[in-house]
């Protein structure tokens, strides 16, 4: 029995063959029930299986999409394990009675020169490798260092250790332990590439943004002059936010059916204010884009997230018949629209046009409410 009324309670509708996956840390979670009134009960249920199914979702789609690199990345590690215990059994390999030996003979140069010469000859391998102890030890720990750099998020590190090690291998191109250092940091750079994409649909700020880009634009195949690499990082960073934006909207779904005009507005809500910082994020990180290639681009991501608006307006505005409820909403329209139109995105004429479950004269009097307010404003400023 936990210390909780309320755990032990849920504890008793839980299969037998689930309740191992009980956990005690759920505090936050059951003080967040608590505080709900007991209407929304029931939404909280159809949230809890939404959410369920969309991380279902995603663990299918990354084992699908990302288990050769989590191979990979097992096998760069079993190999680079047995390269340094190779190089351990080699290290301990010079006992300490040889080495003393040796010291000795180094400091006694002098008076037997020929055993001395004699003694380099067989080991002076030997002897560079123990005198570049330090630097062959840092140069087999650049793929680990790098994938800390990577999991610990200092992705402009990994990406100075990767340069390090392509530097490496050019000026010493035939070691097979620096060609195997090269792929191993090529591997480590794989999984970077995964969470920076990843960190690309997820709720981030616009500085945030601008440094993931500055850091794909530094690697493969970002970083050669094949296929306008430029074009593919703008169109990855509209096909990545739209993501974003999706799934933010999915997340509304429980209110589609219990409570369609609140559905309506918080859609609203969050289209204006994602829509308008994708484009605003946009010109910012690509400021030299060309004019025609940028409008392009923004056109057709424009021409998507209002299609999807019509979409959602199509199905759910028959459902609203307060004709106060209705006003409102297009009254939020119109300012969502003018608010996108500072970004070439008044998506107004195309909602008007495709949508025929609106009477023209609501369309007619959201449109003069929303001047008459915009001109009030104004004369206030």
């Amino acid at each position: 029995m936990s210390t909780d009324p309320l755990l032990d309670v849920l504890e008793r509708y839980v299969p037998d063959e689930q309740r191992r996956y009980i956990s005690t840390d759920w505090e936050d979670y059951l003080d967040h029930l608590r505080t709900l009134p007991r209407s929304s009960i029931a939404s909280e249920k159809n949230y809890l299986e939404t959410s369920h199914s969309s991380i279902k979702n995603t663990l299918v789609s990354l084992t699908q999409t990302s288990h050769r690199q989590f191979i990979d990345s097992t096998e760069a590690i079993s190999a680079f394990t047995r390269l340094f215990d190779s190089f351990q059994n080699m290290a301990h390999s010079f006992s300490s009675d040889q080495l003393g030996a040796l010291d000795s003979d180094i400091h006694q140069v002098s008076e037997i020169r020929t055993m001395h010469a004699q003694h380099e000859q067989g080991s002076g391998e030997a002897v560079m490798l123990l005198k570049n102890l330090e630097k062959i030890q840092d140069i087999l720990e650049l793929p680990s260092l790098a994938m800390a750099c990577v999991r610990n998020g200092y992705y402009a590190e990994a990406l100075d250790l990767a340069s390090h090690a392509r530097r490496l291998r050019v000026r010493y191109p035939n070691i097979k332990v620096i060609d195997q250092i090269q792929e191993d940091i090529g591997k480590v750079l794989n999984t970077m590439m995964v969470q920076l994409l990843k960190l690309l649909r997820q709720q981030v700020k616009l500085p945030t943004l601008i440094k993931i880009f500055s850091y794909l634009q530094r690697m493969h195949p970002f970083n050669s002059s094949e296929h306008n690499p430029s074009k593919q990082l703008q169109q990855l960073y509209f096909a990545s936010r739209l993501h974003f934006i999706r799934g933010q909207l999915q997340t509304l779904t429980p209110f589609k059916t219990q409570s369609p005009e609140k559905y309506v507005k918080r859609y609203l809500e969050i289209y204006r204010e994602h829509v308008f910082a994708t484009i605003i994020g946009f010109k910012s990180i690509f400021p030299e884009t060309e004019v025609s290639a940028n409008q392009k681009l923004v056109a057709q991501f424009l021409r998507t997230t209002v299609t999807d608006l019509q979409t959602v307006v199509q199905e759910v505005v028959p459902e609203i018949t307060d004709p106060a409820t209705r006003n409102s909403l297009w009254l939020q329209v119109a300012y969502c629209s003018q608010s996108l139109g500072r970004v070439g995105g008044d998506f107004w004429p195309a909602i008007q046009g495709s949508v025929d479950c609106i009477d023209n004269s609501e369309w007619f009097e959201a449109l003069r409410k929303q001047q008459d307010i915009s001109s009030r404003l104004g004369q206030v400023i």
